[in-house]
């Protein structure tokens, strides 16, 4: 395409555009390439699918707790259980003690 003449093009210049627009896509292959609106909706699915994600972790966190919370209620309430009882059982031995101490009386 050396001559810029306002002469009609000869089949030689046709092929050296072709040659030089081979690089570029043409309409068909873009049709099998994904667009920005493709790639947006994919970026928002995938937004839409970690929010939903996070929320469903965060639901079975919070249940979890709970119960973690629940045994850990219970757990304090058991070791003062057995607090209480080891106080009864130290005074029962005190007073057994100072029973045994006593001379019987006939």
């Amino acid at each position: 395409m050396t001559n810029l003449s306002n002469q009609p093009a000869t089949k030689k210049d046709i092929q050296e555009i072709k040659d030089t627009l081979k690089g570029f896509a043409t309409k068909d292959d873009l049709k099998n390439h994904p667009t920005n609106d493709d790639f947006d909706n994919f970026r928002e699915g995938i937004n839409n699918q970690f929010t939903n994600f996070r929320s469903w972790m965060i639901d079975i966190i919070d249940e979890v707790m709970g119960e973690l919370k629940a045994i850990r209620e219970n757990q304090e309430v058991h070791a003062f259980s057995h607090s209480r009882i080891d106080d009864d059982l130290d005074n029962h031995e005190n007073r057994i003690k100072k029973l045994e101490k006593t001379p019987a009386s006939a």
